[in-house]
């Protein structure tokens, strides 16, 4: 068996505040190796996440068919059962990258050496698709990409105002 730890341990420091729409967040980011590390891409994302309902109306037939098949109505032809509406709640969720910011590149990472980076996140200015739908929740995830060895994300929730 094999047991694949993560590579990096990974420090996110920001200020803890509300942020709006066109603000820049700026990270400290600590990277300390727990083995020689090769990183293609380290970058910050803000991630927005927006869910809502949606409830609509369906046609449905007014009686269900017995089990014995079609229907036969009065005249010998098949009977077909009224419509009748019906309404249908649906959950949405997207998630997607609202903005990002690579802060290393093709970088070597020496075992048990701790190196801070500092990354400025512009937070683009454009208010998320579906927003006015429903609720928006908002993160901001470390993303490394290292090679021959598992990527290490670390997630911290964040506020940012839509007004």
């Amino acid at each position: 068996m094999v047991i694949r730890l993560r590579p990096l341990d990974v420090t996110l420091t920001f200020e803890d505040r509300s942020y709006k729409l066109g603000e820049t967040i700026n990270c400290d980011v600590e990277l300390v190796a727990k083995a020689d590390a090769y990183v293609r891409e380290a970058r910050i994302d803000l991630v927005c996440q927006v869910h809502w309902a949606e409830t609509y109306t369906v046609m449905v037939p007014a009686v269900m068919p017995s089990r014995g098949g079609a229907v036969v109505g009065p005249t010998g032809s098949t009977y077909i059962p009224p419509k009748i509406p019906n309404q249908v709640s649906k959950d949405h969720k997207e998630s997607y990258n609202h903005s990002s910011v690579v802060f290393l590149q093709d970088t070597q990472l020496q075992s048990g050496k701790s190196n801070t980076y500092q990354a400025r996140l512009e937070i683009q200015p454009e208010t998320p698709e579906n927003a006015q739908r429903g609720t928006v929740s908002w993160s901001i995830v470390a993303a490394i990409d290292i090679a021959r060895a598992r990527d290490v994300n670390k997630k911290h929730k964040v506020r940012v105002a839509l007004t």
